[in-house]
Formats: C-alpha cells, sequence, structure tokens
C-alpha cells in the first residue's frame, strides 16, 4: 500500500521536530550537527527543514558557540499531525481526499467512502500522538 508512505521531507522533519523538543524543559539548544549525528541526517537537509519549525514559531535559533535550536512549544499540546502539515499542504491517502483536489467522479464513486474513513482515521490517529509521547523512543 503505497499511498500511505510519508515523504522524506515529513519523515526527517518529525524527526528533528521531535530531536529539539528535548529542548523545552532545560532551554538548552540544541545544534543541528547534533542531531545529524544522532538521526544521521545530513545537517544541510536539517537546515533546510528547520525554517518551517522556524517560521511557525516552534522553535528560535540560539547563537554563539553553544548555539543552537530551542523548542518553543509544549511538546504535551504539539501532535504528530501539527508537525507534519508544517512540511506538507495536508497530506492525503489518496487524491480524492484532498479538499483541493476535485475529482470528476466524486459524485458517483463506488470507493470514496472508504477513503474518507481512511483519511479521516489517520488524521485522527496523528492528532493524538504527542511530540512529548516520543521523546523518550
Amino acid at each position: 500500500m503505497s499511498f500511505l508512505t510519508a515523504s522524506t521531507k515529513e519523515q526527517y522533519g518529525l524527526r528533528l521536530a521531535i530531536s529539539l523538543a528535548k529542548s523545552f524543559n532545560n532551554k538548552k539548544p540544541i545544534s543541528l550537527g547534533q542531531v545529524a549525528a544522532a538521526e544521521q541526517i545530513s545537517n544541510k537537509y536539517l537546515e533546510e527543514l528547520v525554517i518551517f519549525l522556524k517560521k511557525n514559531n516552534y522553535v528560535k535559533s540560539v547563537s554563539g558557540r553553544s548555539g543552537g535550536y530551542i523548542f518553543l512549544k509544549d511538546p504535551t499540546k504539539v501532535s504528530v499531525k501539527d508537525i507534519i502539515w508544517l512540511f506538507t499542504d495536508a497530506p492525503t491517502v489518496v487524491r480524492c481526499t484532498n479538499k483541493k483536489s476535485i475529482c470528476p467522479l466524486i459524485h458517483k464513486c463506488s470507493a470514496k467512502n472508504v477513503w474518507y474513513k481512511v483519511q479521516a482515521q489517520v488524521e485522527l490517529t496523528l492528532a493524538d500522538i504527542k511530540i512529548s509521547d516520543l521523546l523518550n523512543n
């Protein structure tokens, strides 16, 4: 079932957010170099991804020798859905569940209800999992 595959940007963006969320309580900056080493993601790619977190006020940068990024939002209140949606335009299980997409068969498709139910369950599940749930993995 390839339709449920998260993009590399979504997967790595989530891993970056989880890594940086570890700084929330102690406010000690975490460098992208540290994340790159721990998560085996290129530093250059992390630099591209952190922009999404920064422009949406999930992280702030700290300059200096021991600089890096600090997670600003309480990880108990941030869902996996919140993070994934930063890196994509509302992921969908199939094209017809994308609210921006207009399928010519929408009114007579015999399978559409299946896809809408799957989409709804995926969204509920991602919304139910908080970043704090993933910090000790």
